[in-house]
């Protein structure tokens, strides 16, 4: 028997988590509202990344060439924590709620059930990098985008949404 790779698989779950959302006529029923929110969160933050880019050097990441340019290096994270303002887009119905964090990465960042208060997606209480990207500032929870490759270089970088 052929194994799936894991990308296939995961778009196979995602399938059946969207067919099992909107089989239910309630949730369909139900009002979405997107609103933008200031949520502040303990950080600990990067230093000041590396001014020039990295071109190839021939290194491997986890598998795959590490090819990072036009991104810099961000691997350099500080040991004092302080509460930080992080933008949080949520969108939620009667039944669910979502964050989308656009100034770390675009991640969807926590999934919460309402009708038991349940984290579905975990959801770190507490935004304190990692040495585990691509170019080094990783954070744990939530869901990050990375199609091709996990981790991807800009998996710490805002993004505009």
């Amino acid at each position: 028997m052929k194994q799936e790779s894991g990308f296939w698989r995961n778009t196979q779950l995602w399938l059946c988590l969207v067919v099992f959302v909107f089989s239910d006529t309630n949730v369909l029923l139900a009002q979405v509202k997107l609103t933008e929110e200031t949520w502040v969160l303990p950080t600990y933050h990067l230093l000041p990344a590396e001014k020039n880019p990295e071109f190839f050097k021939n290194e491997v990441y986890q598998g795959a060439s590490k090819y990072i340019y036009p991104y810099a290096m961000n691997d350099m994270i500080s040991n004092e924590k302080a509460d930080h303002p992080w933008k949080a887009l949520v969108l939620e119905n009667e039944y669910i709620k979502l964050c989308v964090t656009p100034e770390i990465g675009g991640k969807l960042y926590y999934g919460t059930d309402k009708t038991n208060g349940a984290n579905f997606i975990y959801k770190n209480n507490v935004v304190k990098p990692s040495n585990i990207g691509m170019t080094g500032a990783w954070v744990s929870g939530g869901i990050e985008w990375c199609v091709i490759h996990h981790h991807r270089a800009s998996t710490f970088l805002p993004v505009n949404l």
